[in-house]
């Protein structure tokens, strides 16, 4: 990450790896996050892969929802967008895909979405315009277990 003989501080991380599509890194102190988000925001999407820093108590704070999304498996950042713009209050601009299942007749998202959202989509009773017809969300029960706000780590 330095090139050699430089004297410039090198990066510490502590580990790293792939869990759940999503790649974490941890880092071993304030100035190694410094440099990993001023990287990331230099790095270019590489298909349908884009990159950004993610604090982790904010990654675990996101409720856990499914969705069947029937048809030909298009990109899960254009099906978001077009939740968005289908259904009035529905916000997908902070939501996560944590996992993708893709089969010949649709797809699996495993999506983490905000608590704001998961009200929306409770009150919707899961159901959500997309395209020419509906999708069924599989709801977390976070907020009926009474766990709200307390740390699942």
């Amino acid at each position: 990450m330095i090139p050699a003989g430089a004297e410039t501080r090198g990066t510490q991380f502590n580990r790293s790896g792939l869990d759940q599509e999503i790649f974490k890194i941890t880092c071993a102190d304030q100035y190694t996050l410094t440099w990993l988000r001023e990287s990331v925001s230099s790095i270019e999407p590489i298909g349908d892969c884009s990159f950004q820093v993610v604090e982790l108590a904010e990654l675990y704070s996101l409720n856990k929802v499914k969705v069947w999304v029937p048809g030909v498996p298009s990109d899960p950042k254009l099906i978001l967008s077009k939740l968005t713009k289908q259904n009035r209050g529905l916000i997908t601009s902070e939501w996560r895909i944590l996992h993708r299942q893709e089969k010949p007749n649709g797809q699996l998202l495993v999506l983490g979405v905000d608590d704001a959202s998961l009200t929306v989509l409770r009150n919707m009773s899961g159901e959500a315009h997309l395209e020419l017809s509906r999708v069924t969300f599989k709801l977390s029960r976070r907020r009926q277990e009474g766990t709200e706000g307390q740390s699942r780590e």
